[in-house]
C-alpha cells in the first residue's frame, strides 16, 4: 500500500494506491495539519484514490468519517478524487457521495466534501483559494507523480 503526499501552494494532495488503513488515515490528518502550518492558512485537501480501489469495511469507513472532521479543522474543503472512467469507478464515486451525505445527516454542517473523477476538476473547483494558476498547480503535481 502506497501513500504519497505533497503540498503545492495551499493544495495538499494525498495519493493512495491501495487499501486504506488507520495508519494511513492518521498520517494524512497529521501531514495535512503540518501542511496548513506551512501554508500559513487552511489548505484545500485533495485525496486521490487510484482506479480499482475497494471500499473499506464498515468499521474503517466509520473511522475515516470520524477523522474527516479532524481533517476539516485544517482544510477549507475535502476534494475526493476517485480516478477511473469505467462503471466500477462511477459506482464507487456514487457510494462515496452517499457516505458523505450520510455523514452530514449525523453531523450537520456546510457541504465541504466534493467528489471528482480527476484532480484537474478539484483544482478548478478550488482555484479561487490558490495563489498559483491551476495549470501550474497541476504541472507541479505531475512532476511529483501525484497526478496521472
Amino acid at each position: 500500500m502506497a501513500l504519497r503526499t505533497a503540498l503545492v501552494d495551499s493544495f495538499f494532495v494525498a495519493r493512495l494506491d491501495g487499501t486504506v488503513g488507520r495508519e494511513q488515515v492518521d498520517r494524512i490528518v497529521t501531514e495535512a495539519r503540518d501542511g496548513a502550518r506551512t501554508a500559513g492558512k487552511r489548505i484545500v485537501y485533495c485525496g486521490v484514490n487510484a482506479p480499482g480501489l475497494e471500499l473499506p469495511d464498515a468499521e474503517m469507513r466509520a473511522y475515516i468519517m470520524r477523522r474527516a472532521y479532524d481533517l476539516l479543522e485544517h482544510a477549507t474543503s475535502l476534494e475526493i478524487v476517485m480516478e477511473g472512467d469505467g462503471l466500477k469507478s462511477s459506482l464507487l464515486r456514487a457510494a462515496v457521495r452517499g457516505m458523505i451525505t450520510l455523514g452530514r445527516t449525523r453531523r450537520p454542517g456546510p457541504a465541504r466534501a466534493f467528489i471528482h473523477a480527476n484532480v484537474r476538476s478539484a483544482i478548478e473547483r478550488t482555484k479561487a483559494q490558490l495563489s498559483l494558476p491551476p495549470d501550474e498547480v497541476e504541472r507541479r503535481l505531475r512532476e511529483l507523480d501525484l497526478v496521472h
